[in-house]
């Protein structure tokens, strides 16, 4: 018989598709283990070979381990020992991994009634050769014990896979998802199987089969191309799985998997909430009627679950008001329930019931999450909202997202109900919220067919053309308040200047701002930090000054009341909420920012914002730092060392060479730089240099500017998650705007470096 190691490489080098080498590794490893318990054990009387877990539900991967247990009457003891040696050590030998064990029916429960993960490989128990009667005891008593105690099991099931969860993330949204582990993904589905055996919940599990095909075939893609037993698919090998799968991009193979986890996730969240209903309902009172409580036209609350009143007309505007009362009460309703008010009506016409109906949906608050999610996995989005199909599960390449493009417009919109008082128009503001990247997941400039788009949609819901418009304008400019306080000189009349060609009132003003606020919250933690919140309000408060006739007072933003030193060198440090400000003065000189730069390069600082200034013969600047490891270098420590590096005694470029070429390991730079000539109104040329973050990125691009013989009389530099945005306010030595030629050769010059 040939080894098992043998069989396995046969078949992966048989160039056969990922659901074919599957099946047929399955069935190659079942038949192989089969004839080697035969040949050992005869006498199949009193002593069975069981598949449990993934083998037990035929799951198997090249990367996968066999789970086995050897099951033996009390009076096969000796001879089950000697018998497990002669499979275990083939299987050994071959590579494969193994999870084993040896044990009779009675010790295989004893154990399954204190371990959950026990039971519930159990519940997947096959036999594989040996004595079926002896396994289907097993079997019977296994389904018993899960059935009598699943109500006492169910909150330490539910538990133990919210642990899990929140240790993984979200399968639906991770950029580097998790498989098997994360929410939604395929350890959910074995709960899943769990809860549909114990006969009290209806799971629906042939309507997860795709989802399950299609994570199971990516984690088998997945442990092909890395040679290893991984269940992270993360951005090295996502390419390569792609193509084995046959997948045109990277992003429709995530789009599929993204689309998987959700439907497990919204299958799992129904029977969670169905389970926990039940175990409540067999309680001490469950046989006390339950009180009806209405809470809009044919919607009811029943033990706490959405339902229909008695006497209800189906119709797409009670789905609507059905969802509304699920979003607003944080309630489940039954799918089913959706699915026959979504089929009243053969096509969703809007009205101005149904337009104000909506509306009402968007202002729910954070229940709109779920309650969204349940209207779309019946397919009531794509009849109400056509133009939705393109961005749903559609994956964001910005490290900065935290959501998909469709979850993030819900999760904007519910921001954008928390500060619906703040604006004279919530309509307008929650419309935006829920528009403002729909032209993304498409090949053009998502803002520009957002706006596009918006017009179409708004036009077929009824709103007025002046709503219509203003709409457009919204999502059109949803970025223009963020990037100018975050890209901008604010200190420069020509940067208010820029925002109020097209932010024409502060009526207009207002709702963007509310928007961008909202549009920050819903994206992460890093686009809402503080800073950038402080500096979108500064900028707003500019142009609010400008727009009602008052002067705009060019305050500048960074001042040089630092104490100096003897070494006239000026130097804070202070805690500011999770980051650190540093503020430096120093004497200005050529290459000034590269030098304080690379000093915080070297002291392993993080710089997630800054600004500089020239200010008379000082450059002044301000930096929001993270440590990368501990805590911020002493001030003394920091006052001598910048010293040291203004006077040139301290290499720099060396140092940070040195460093880079002993790391151990370099982050793989995704996007190649760019460097961008904006054109805007300026007594400077501005330059704007997008790149992958590295350590001594700000200095490396500052260190070229220098080595140009130009001078930088500004910068402000912002870190969004991988991502550097820096822009730079430049002159050359005449104090003149740079040339046509000296823009090309900076540009070529940083490019360079970048690339290096």
């Amino acid at each position: 018989m040939p080894a098992l190691a043998e069989i396995r490489n046969h078949l992966v080098s048989a160039k056969l598709t990922i659901p074919e080498l599957n099946e047929q590794l399955y069935f190659e490893t079942n038949h192989w283990i089969e004839k080697l318990f035969n040949g050992i054990s005869s006498d199949k009387s009193g002593i069975a070979l069981v598949g449990i877990g993934g083998f037990g539900r035929a799951e198997l991967t090249i990367g996968s381990d066999l789970d086995l247990l050897l099951l033996h009457s009390a009076n096969m003891s000796n001879s089950a020992s000697e018998i497990a040696e002669k499979i275990w050590y083939p299987i050994w030998d071959s590579g494969v991994g193994l999870d084993h064990s040896v044990r009779t029916i009675e010790q295989t429960l004893k154990l399954a009634e204190t371990d959950l993960r026990v039971l519930f490989g159990l519940l997947d128990m096959r036999l594989v050769a040996g004595d079926a009667e002896l396994t289907q005891n097993l079997n019977d008593r296994v389904l018993q014990l899960w059935r009598k105690s699943f109500n006492k099991r169910l909150p330490e099931i539910i538990e133990a896979d919210h642990q899990r969860q929140d240790s993984y993330g979200d399968l639906a949204h991770l950029q580097n998802p998790n498989l098997k582990e994360s929410r939604g993904g395929l350890r959910d589905l074995v709960t899943l199987s769990a809860i549909a055996k114990s006969w009290q919940v209806e799971v629906g599990l042939n309507s997860l089969q795709q989802a399950k095909r299609t994570l199971l075939n990516a984690r088998s893609a997945l442990h092909l191309v890395s040679g290893k037993s991984i269940d992270l698919l993360s951005q090295d090998y996502q390419a390569e799985v792609a193509d084995k799968l046959g997948y045109r991009s990277t992003d429709e193979l995530l789009k599929d998997i993204y689309k998987s986890a959700r439907t497990i996730s919204f299958s799992y969240q129904n029977a969670i909430r169905n389970a926990s209903y039940l175990t409540k309902k067999s309680g001490i009172f469950s046989g006390r009627s339950k009180a009806r409580r209405p809470v809009a036209d044919g919607v009811v609350v029943i033990d706490n679950q959405i339902q229909l009143a008695i006497n209800h007309e189906p119709s797409h505007s009670l789905l609507l008001r059905v969802a509304i009362a699920a979003a607003e009460h944080e309630l489940g309703v039954n799918p089913e329930t959706l699915k026959n008010l979504l089929a009243s009506e053969n096509t969703f016409t809007w009205d101005d019931n149904k337009r104000a109906l909506f509306l009402s949906l968007l202002a729910s608050g954070p229940g709109l999450i779920e309650s969204w999610e349940a209207l779309d996995q019946v397919g009531a989005i794509d009849l109400i909202l056509p133009q939705w199909q393109p961005i749903r599960f559609a994956p964001q390449r910005n490290s900065v997202h935290q959501f998909t493009v469709d979850r993030h417009l819900i999760q904007t919109v519910v921001e954008a109900s928390k500060l619906t008082t703040s604006v004279a128009r919530p309509d307008i503001l929650l419309m935006a919220a829920l528009l403002h990247d729909i032209g993304k997941a498409r090949m053009e400039d998502h803002s520009v067919l957002g706006a596009q788009l918006a017009v179409e949609i708004t036009e077929q819901m009824g709103f007025s053309r002046l709503d219509r418009e203003l709409i457009e304008s919204l999502v059109r400019h949803h970025l223009l308040l963020a990037e100018t306080a975050t890209k901008r000189d604010l200190d420069d009349v020509s940067t208010i200047e820029l925002v109020m060609e097209n932010v024409k009132s502060q009526y207009v003003l207002t709702l963007l701002h509310q928007l961008t606020i909202a549009d920050a919250y819903a994206t992460s933690s890093i686009a809402s930090s503080n800073w950038r919140l402080k500096l979108i309000d500064q900028l707003v408060d500019l142009i609010k000054k400008s727009l009602t006739g008052e002067g705009v007072v060019a305050e500048p933003d960074l001042r040089d009341d630092l104490e100096i030193d003897s070494h006239s060198i000026g130097i804070s440090i202070q805690f500011d909420g999770n980051e650190y400000l540093i503020r430096t003065s120093v004497p200005d000189s050529p290459g000034v920012l590269a030098k304080v730069a690379g000093l915080l390069a070297l002291n392993r600082l993080l710089v997630r914002s800054a600004k500089t200034k020239t200010i008379k013969d000082r450059a002044v600047s301000q930096w929001h730092i993270q440590p990368l490891f501990g805590e911020t270098p002493s001030i003394d420590l920091l006052r001598s060392e910048l010293n040291r590096v203004i006077q040139g005694s301290i290499d720099v470029a060396k140092l940070l060479k040195e460093r880079e070429e002993s790391a151990i390991l370099q982050s793989k730079i995704v996007a190649p730089p760019k460097v961008v000539f904006p054109k805007v109104e300026s007594r400077f040329t501005v330059v704007e240099v997008r790149a992958h973050d590295a350590p001594g990125l700000l200095y490396r691009i500052a260190n070229q500017i220098a080595k140009q013989d130009l001078d930088i009389a500004a910068a402000i530099v912002s870190t969004l998650g991988a991502t550097v945005d820096d822009v730079f306010y430049i002159l050359n030595k005449s104090g003149e705007k740079l040339s046509s030629q000296q823009q090309a050769e900076l540009s070529q010059a940083v490019l360079a470096e970048l690339r290096l």
